[in-house]
């Protein structure tokens, strides 16, 4: 709602994941957020989320390759290095 009524130009990604996939590199942020709702702002990810995406999720074993996943899922700010 605040992105389709209320015009927010901005949100954080959670922690979380869904259905096994973290938020972080989702693909609902392209197929729902970006395509869906027309959204073209920032994305940016949770503070030490890239950190996360690899030693609490083992999403991935290394940083860049984290960080490559989120931005190919729509990430276009991240709050910290790793």
């Amino acid at each position: 709602m605040a992105i389709e009524y209320g015009g927010a130009q901005a949100f954080m990604t959670a922690y979380n994941s869904v259905n096994v996939v973290p938020m972080m590199v989702s693909p609902i942020l392209k197929n729902v957020v970006n395509k869906n709702w027309g959204f073209d702002g920032l994305i940016c990810t949770d503070g030490g989320a890239l950190g996360t995406l690899i030693r609490d999720h083992k999403y991935s074993t290394e940083l860049d390759e984290g960080a490559a996943a989120a931005i190919h899922a729509g990430i276009n700010q991240f709050l910290d290095r790793s």
